[in-house]
């Protein structure tokens, strides 16, 4: 089993399955609100702020203000509070799939 952070170590492998994340994210509707602190920079009490706050996320990942690992538990995070994965394995593999997926449809963006 490989771990999301071996999976996706830069933020070209973040940026190449971003559009795909967003995707999913965009699919929740409930989620589990987080736990407000003062260092918090991407708190969501609903589906509809963890939109925002995510894309907001995604954008500071890829630039590389929030760090890829501190990102990848950050979603980590969002697709166990709202249902999309059971645990950490299923994390993982979603992560792997999608990163696969991603580069399916680049080898093959001619035919699609």
């Amino acid at each position: 089993m490989k771990y999301s952070h071996q999976i996706i170590r830069t933020s070209e492998h973040l940026k190449y399955i971003a559009p795909l994340l967003i995707e999913e994210i965009d699919r929740i509707y409930e989620i589990l609100p987080t736990i407000i602190s003062k260092r918090d920079k991407y708190p969501y009490i609903d589906g509809k702020s963890l939109k925002a706050v995510f894309r907001r996320a995604l954008a500071d990942a890829i630039s590389g203000e929030f760090p890829i690992r501190d990102f990848l538990r950050y979603l980590k995070r969002i697709y166990i509070t709202s249902g999309l994965s059971l645990d950490d394995n299923e994390f993982n593999q979603r992560i792997l799939d999608l990163y696969q997926l991603a580069k399916y449809m680049e080898a093959n963006k001619d035919e699609i």
